[in-house]
């Protein structure tokens, strides 16, 4: 009974990812407990922590100067990615052989007007129009 409920968490999408996350914390904190590294981590993140508190001498102007083109970059990078992500890769299907005929089509997104993608602009050609050119 629980190896069967075991079995279908295991196969859903989230539940699987939650048990192995779960998994590696397990693992990972027995051996950071056979090695003693707490200690050391904990020394690492007071140090991270005190540099970031820390006082600098470079003008604070600077460090968002130069942080400025990177988060730029970023935010161009994540636009361009969020829009093939949101574009089905079936849009890139826009030609095809269909009984000696060579049909070319577009597609439209689906938008207020419609629910579901459209094709448009489908017309053809024959296979002999391509060889007399």
């Amino acid at each position: 009974m629980i190896s069967e409920k075991l079995r279908k968490a295991w196969e859903d999408n989230v539940w699987s990812k939650v048990i192995a996350g779960l998994i590696l914390t397990a693992i990972l904190g027995f051996f950071t407990h056979l090695f003693g590294f707490l200690p050391h981590l904990f020394t690492f993140l007071k140090f991270i922590f005190s540099s970031i508190l820390s006082t600098i001498s470079v003008p604070i102007w600077v460090i968002v100067f130069a942080c400025l083109p990177i988060i730029i970059l970023g935010y161009i990078a994540f636009q361009a990615i969020s829009v093939n992500m949101s574009r089905p890769k079936y849009f890139n299907y826009t030609e095809d052989i269909f009984y000696d005929l060579i049909w070319h089509w577009e597609w439209q997104p689906k938008n207020e007007s419609r629910s579901k993608p459209q094709l448009t602009n489908l017309h053809a050609r024959s296979l002999s129009d391509l060889t007399r050119m």
